[in-house]
């Protein structure tokens, strides 16, 4: 149980990290994709409360891998989602 709690204290800092990159990088996202900042961060911002959860859960019940897992393939679906709804709500040229 300590191990996955290390691992849950350690995944925290990592999404503080991520949080302070994304919110640097937003708004130079959103002008370049030609929507609002708002709207980009609640779009990708919408499911994280859930993964919360389910890393506590996970961590209580000493499945470090099930949070691990959950919370890599949540944020890829959300990577990969948001950016398909972006490019059918603004289309966007993708250049060499």
């Amino acid at each position: 149980m300590v191990v996955a709690l290390a691992l849950v204290a350690a995944g925290a800092v990592l999404l503080t990290l991520g949080a302070e990159s994304f919110a640097e990088h937003v708004v130079p996202a959103a002008n370049v994709l030609g929507v609002s900042a708002f709207g980009l961060a609640l779009l990708i911002a919408g499911a994280e409360p859930e993964e919360a959860w389910t890393a506590a859960v996970a961590a209580a019940q000493d499945r470090p891998d099930l949070a691990a897992g959950d919370a890599v393939g949540a944020n890829l679906v959300i990577a990969t989602v948001t950016l398909g709804l972006l490019a059918l709500v603004v289309p966007f040229v993708v250049t060499k």
